[in-house]
């Protein structure tokens, strides 16, 4: 994987630590969108869980460093909603 996306020497480093970001920005505000009572978690579960996967499948398709840490990013954001509905 380092050698065809072509990642520095602390590259992979970088993909771990970038996924953390998002994962605890968005926690929060992910609880409190589940208690409004318009939205219904099952339905938002579900499509965060389907995003998820998308992300996920993507991210083993990238073909570059940047798309590797644009795609980490992403999944920071959508597994955040996970823990929620647990």
């Amino acid at each position: 994987m380092e050698k065809s996306l072509k990642m520095p020497a602390n590259g992979y480093n970088t993909a771990l630590w970038i996924f953390y970001i998002p994962f605890v920005l968005v926690e929060i505000p992910s609880n409190m969108i589940m208690s409004m009572p318009r939205v219904r978690p099952n339905i938002f579960l579900g499509c965060n869980m389907l995003i998820l996967g998308i992300v996920s499948t993507c991210q083993g398709l990238t073909a570059s460093y940047g798309g590797l840490l644009a795609l980490r990013f992403l999944m920071g954001i959508f597994e955040a909603t996970l823990p929620a509905g647990e």
